[in-house]
């Protein structure tokens, strides 16, 4: 056995003791179809994220880097609209700015286009930074929306983003359109 199998052995192990030790169980994303929504959660979190049905499936996009994480989840409706994200404790939510900052740090060192039309904003319950990404292709567009909820115990990091041929104030009304769908629901009856 070579000795980076070895290391992530020694790692494995370590991190089921100290789930045992935290008393709580490695967890993965569950995604089920619901009648005409899809419900995303995690087994220790004590709330559901609601998404409309509407075309969405599963994602098909490769898992790497922090999308490997067992939290992260990833849906896409074929015509250039996705949303992902992770289901996380609430204590590890810093705030939105934080994330934002180190985004952006991480995007530049890695050669990435600057985002364009920043703007900070709530959407409902969620704390949410509109941006836009240039494109290569005449005519297209790109734009996002990078949410942040975090209540009953998680905190919930939501990515939506549309590719399309809109302009921008077109393909932020229909990203805004979809996103107001989005809901958080407790698991416990109220």
């Amino acid at each position: 056995m070579n000795r980076l199998r070895l290391n992530r052995a020694a790692t494995a192990l370590m991190c089921l003791f100290l789930w045992a030790f935290a008393g709580c169980s490695p967890s993965s994303v569950e995604i089920r179809q619901r009648g005409e929504a899809y419900e995303i959660t995690v087994s220790p979190s004590n709330v559901v994220l609601i998404l409309p049905q509407g075309d969405w499936a599963p994602s098909k996009v490769a898992k790497d880097g922090a999308a490997t994480s067992p939290t992260y989840f990833a849906l896409e409706d074929g015509k250039g609209l996705m949303l992902s994200g992770w289901l996380e404790p609430a204590e590890r939510y810093s705030g939105l700015k934080p994330l934002w900052e180190g985004d952006c740090k991480a995007w530049k060192e890695h050669g990435a286009p600057e985002p364009l039309n920043v703007t900070f904003t709530k959407i409902g319950d969620w704390d949410a930074v509109l941006y836009e990404l240039s494109m290569p292709q005449r005519g297209a567009s790109n734009t996002h929306i990078r949410a942040e909820w975090a209540g009953q115990g998680t905190w919930i990091d939501a990515h939506m983003s549309l590719t399309s041929t809109l302009g921008i104030a077109d393909a932020r009304k229909r990203i805004h359109e979809v996103f107001d769908g989005v809901r958080v629901k407790s698991k416990k009856p109220s």
